[in-house]
């Protein structure tokens, strides 16, 4: 299959792309990113640096890496694993939530 790369999208000299990518509106795609075949980049994505980017990722709309960087689709692979600040509630941060309450 062929890739698609909207008409806004910047992709440098170098990159590299797989078969059946997408890559959506105002993207960026630097000269050293390696994508994998079916790789989805969302609108105004901007990929840079030393980044691979593994096969059937899907990269959401106005994220950015750019560094050295691996990214996979391993989602459907590893177990997933919460961290003991991974149970703060949705309403209340980390700092929030240790704190007494105040005196009236």
């Amino acid at each position: 299959m062929t890739s698609f790369i909207h008409q806004t999208a910047i992709v440098a000299d170098g990159a590299q792309t797989g078969d059946d990518c997408h890559i959506g509106p105002f993207c960026t795609v630097g000269a050293e990113v390696t994508l994998g075949d079916g790789v989805r980049l969302d609108s105004h994505v901007v990929v840079d640096g030393k980044t691979s980017i593994g096969d059937e990722t899907h990269i959401f709309h106005l994220s950015r890496s750019a560094s050295v960087r691996r990214i996979s689709n391993t989602r459907a692979n590893q177990p997933q694993q919460r961290s003991a600040n991974a149970t703060t509630s949705a309403n209340s941060s980390p700092s929030t939530a240790a704190r007494p309450a105040a005196a009236v």
